[in-house]
């Protein structure tokens, strides 16, 4: 029986013991706890930046009238800007844009953009000598806006029907003439 008694009071202790060393660790786990934590208040504003993109002059329809090229040697410009500034803003973020042309119909035409004060096209299509009167679509290299730099870039498209082309075949009333053009801007950064 004495055994027994012995037996109890060592599992007493033992269980004494754990609770002891449980209560302990619970402790020292909360302090090192509190060392690592902290609090702050902080406040941030978020912004977007600016894309500006325009093509000028801002008309509701970009629309190319043909009517004055009525005969071979005729011929129609067509001023417009690309711009990535607007009303004192300037665009925050790198800009590129290309300039598409495209010729529907069966009116024999040349057509070519020029940046303003240089010589050399931009761009250039016909629809000349290509055997049907269908699709013809040419697409400039990419120009590129700096970011936060504003800048105007002024370009003519010459539309035109060559005097070569004279035959009575392009004189009937079928022959019509349809002028695309498409400028494209993404932002690069």
């Amino acid at each position: 029986m004495a055994n027994t008694i012995q037996k109890k009071n060592w599992a007493a202790r033992i269980a004494a013991v754990l609770l002891c060393l449980t209560i302990i660790s619970i402790w020292l786990v909360c302090n090192m706890y509190a060392r690592y934590t902290s609090s702050g208040l902080g406040d941030s504003d978020a912004r977007i930046a600016a894309f500006i993109f325009e093509v000028q002059p801002e008309e509701s329809s970009h629309y190319i009238d043909l009517e004055g090229i009525e005969k071979p040697g005729d011929t129609k410009t067509y001023d417009f800007i690309v711009t990535n500034q607007k009303v004192g803003l300037v665009s925050e973020v790198a800009e590129t844009y290309t300039i598409q042309i495209q010729i529907n119909g069966s009116m024999p035409l040349t057509c070519q953009v020029e940046k303003t004060g240089d010589s050399a096209s931009v761009c250039s299509v016909s629809n000349i000598g290509d055997g049907n009167a269908g699709l013809n679509t040419n697409t400039s290299a990419a120009a590129s806006f700096a970011a936060a730099s504003g800048r105007d870039d002024h370009y003519q498209l010459t539309v035109e029907w060559p005097a070569g082309y004279n035959s009575a075949a392009f004189a009937n009333s079928s022959g019509q003439g349809e002028v695309v053009l498409t400028v494209k801007g993404q932002q690069t950064d």
